[in-house]
């Protein structure tokens, strides 16, 4: 600097200029603005990026909920992570609304006399002496159950067999059967149901072996895995340790699960997080194909991830517990033709139009628990197709139990623990990755109406089980499995593993017809600067933008809530004047300002915006609506980004109206 004074004057205002440039810029990256940086020419975005653009819709189809996301690659590197929110699953305030609910007791239901050894139904002589109702037990009959092609919410009930006392043959062809047993005078005593998954012998050009030889010679992967998703709904990562602690122990301990700990949901309930798990698609992609929900599912099976698994040779089955509450079938046509090769719907609409079976609750099927039914599903797979030369593909998913109380988890957490315990024990697991997880939080109820309850909903549970054997041979994918498990995960990722999976290490697998959002968790690390829009997570879900108590005006009360009602009543359109009340805010119940989002969202979130996490109740009724608004601080005006999520049960109000999107904002007339 000796030559500093012989320097011109201009030249000393340019090296100040400089050095104050460098000094704003590091104070820039030091503490982490959540802002953009403008300079001339330049946009600097605090978070990874890929070039490009693309769309993501919520399962709200109205062109108001599809949000454009603009992804320019930053000039400067990021400095930002998601700090997903986690709360605790003890904390005091929850545990005092958590209810902890005694293991399922079904014991007074209706009897199952009748149970299955191989090919065989047979009495169960020890049960018809000692239990009260089948005190004056004459005989059984049985009957297969398949379901029509035409619908699926139909069961052709086969004719009933000849009588029998003890022990009754069942042939290669039959697959659901249902037994009934009589007292003397005739009258139906018991009823039992039944699967028979047979390896049948096949010579056509399509047989499942032929497929499967095919496919190892196409595309040579270094292992054939079973792939097991066991799906429960509504269950919260926090829920899964709180009601489940039993089965979660198993799982991490007994089968070396790794539990996804930043897990996110991608909408609102079942349907939009199963279907891109399944497919890697959401609602929006196939209705520019114009299929909609008013269609059967038939049309767009080819996309479902079992279908792929059945082309290469696998045994595929599908287990949704409800007639009507399920992904496929709420207000929706479901599948004409079965999508798989054992498809339980026959059974369940056989088990739901009898009556008798509920007699001991809701949760039963006779003497049996509906858990302990379903979960015997899965397991008469995983006997009969555990050897190497026909591998399997199962999905179940159960909905009942938790769908409206999440508590209830904690009835079932012995039944999932025997579950898995038999599983380990019939070697089932030695060549199978197991999935056991959730489509998203709770919904409803006391906890959800609090701070953890917003972040449980966004965070559902989710575990993955490899092979003992897994780790030792194959260290690279095992760790990075570890790490991704520890990274912003969405169900576009598991979708992307599944695929993984049946072409394991393939150095030619097939490629994916649309680009995808999701990650496989084997191949490569998820980027710990992911965002939410990189993981296809909509803003309303995300868990990396922090909510904070914030207090404003009234009159900016006023104009966030009017915002959502607005919004509905738009949805609602005709409907809001001829069969629905028109809606008001009654209340506010809480304001939370949100975390703008790590990305920046094209024509969402500007400079002159704030996000609010609102919570209203509305009038007539008590609706009560979530979301998320910006506000305009110059313009003073509100708008919803996104999906309003409805929190309270609304059964009986909502009658009139039959599309799903709209129905929780309608208050019939």
């Amino acid at each position: 600097m000796a030559g500093f004074t012989s320097w011109t004057p201009r030249q000393r205002i340019l090296v100040f200029v400089n050095l104050v440039a460098v000094v704003i810029f590091v104070v820039f990256i030091a503490q982490g603005q959540k802002r953009f940086l403008f300079l001339p020419g330049i946009r600097v975005m605090e978070s990874r990026n890929t070039t490009g653009r693309f769309e993501a819709s919520t399962n709200d189809s109205s062109a108001s909920s599809k949000l454009a996301y603009d992804t320019l690659r930053p000039t400067l590197p990021s400095t930002r992570v998601c700090h997903f929110t986690n709360v605790d699953a003890f904390d005091p305030l929850i545990i005092k609304k958590f209810q902890k609910f005694p293991p399922l007791n079904c014991d007074k239901g209706r009897p199952w006399l009748v149970y299955k050894e191989g090919q065989f139904l047979k009495v169960n002589i020890s049960k018809v002496k000692e239990h009260p109702k089948a005190v004056n037990f004459s005989h059984c009959r049985c009957r297969t159950l398949t379901k029509r092609s035409t619908n699926d919410n139909s069961v052709i009930y086969g004719n009933w067999s000849k009588r029998f006392n003890d022990t009754m043959g069942v042939t290669s062809k039959d697959v659901f059967m249902e037994a009934e047993c009589y007292d003397k005078s005739n009258v139906p005593i018991s009823n039992s149901y039944f699967t028979f998954m047979v390896l049948k012998h096949e010579t056509h050009k399509n047989s499942h072996l032929l497929r499967y030889v095919n496919h190892l010679k196409k595309f040579a992967p270094k292992e054939t895995f079973n792939l097991l998703l066991v799906g429960v709904d509504g269950l919260s990562k926090q829920n899964c340790e709180r009601a489940m602690p039993k089965t979660r122990n198993f799982l991490l301990k007994n089968l070396g699960a790794i539990e996804f700990e930043k897990y996110n949901k991608v909408g609102l309930n079942t349907f939009p997080n199963v279907l891109p798990m399944l497919t890697g698609h959401s609602a929006g992609f196939y209705k520019k194909g114009n299929w909609t929900s008013k269609q059967p599912f038939d049309r767009i099976n080819s996309y479902f991830v079992w279908s792929e698994y059945s082309k290469a040779g696998y045994r595929t089955a599908l287990d949704l517990e409800e007639k009507y509450i399920t992904a496929f079938h709420y207000l929706k046509k479901g599948f004409y033709t079965s999508p798989v090769d054992y498809y339980s719907r026959a059974l369940v609409l056989a088990m739901s139009s009898n009556k008798n079976l509920a007699s001991a609750g809701k949760y039963c099927k006779g003497d049996k628990p509906a858990v302990h039914v379903h979960n015997d599903f899965l397991l008469e797979l995983t006997t009969q197709f555990k050897e190497a030369n026909s591998p399997f593909f199962g999905f179940s998913f159960l909905t009942k139990l938790t769908h409206d109380d999440q508590n209830r988890a904690s009835s079932a957490d012995d039944l999932y623990l025997s579950f898995l315990r038999t599983l380990k024990d019939s070697d089932a697991l030695n060549n199978t990755v197991m999935v056991f997880f959730s489509d998203h939080g709770e919904r409803f109820g006391s906890i959800r109406h609090t701070y953890n309850g917003i972040i449980e909903s966004k965070s559902p549970a989710g575990f993955i089980a490899l092979p003992q054997w897994f780790k030792s041979k194959y260290p690279e994918e095992f760790n990075r499995l570890q790490i991704n498990a520890g990274r912003l995960v969405s169900v576009y990722d598991l979708h992307a593993t599944f695929r993984d999976i049946l072409y394991f290490k393939s150095s030619s697998p097939p490629a994916v017809f649309n680009p995808e959002i999701g990650i496989s968790l084997f191949q490569k690390l998820i980027p710990e600067s992911r965002t939410c829009v990189d993981a296809g997570i909509p803003t309303e879900y995300c868990n990396c933008n922090s909510l904070t108590k914030v207090n404003i005006d009234k009159n900016t009360e006023k104009l966030l809530s009017s915002a959502i009602t607005t919004r509905m009543m738009e949805a609602l359109g005709n409907f809001a004047v001829n069969k629905c009340h028109n809606l008001l805010p009654k209340s506010v119940e809480s304001i939370l300002e949100k975390e703008r989002p790590l990305d920046r969202i094209k024509n969402i979130i500007t400079d002159n915006s704030i996000l609010y996490h609102i919570t209203i109740a509305t009038t007539p009724g008590h609706g009560v609506f979530e979301a998320v608004v910006e506000y305009k601080k110059k313009e003073k005006t509100a708008r919803v980004v996104g999906t309003i999520s409805r929190l309270d049960m609304y059964k009986g109000e909502k009658d009139c109206i039959t599309d799903p999107k709209i129905r929780p904002f309608c208050f019939c007339k």
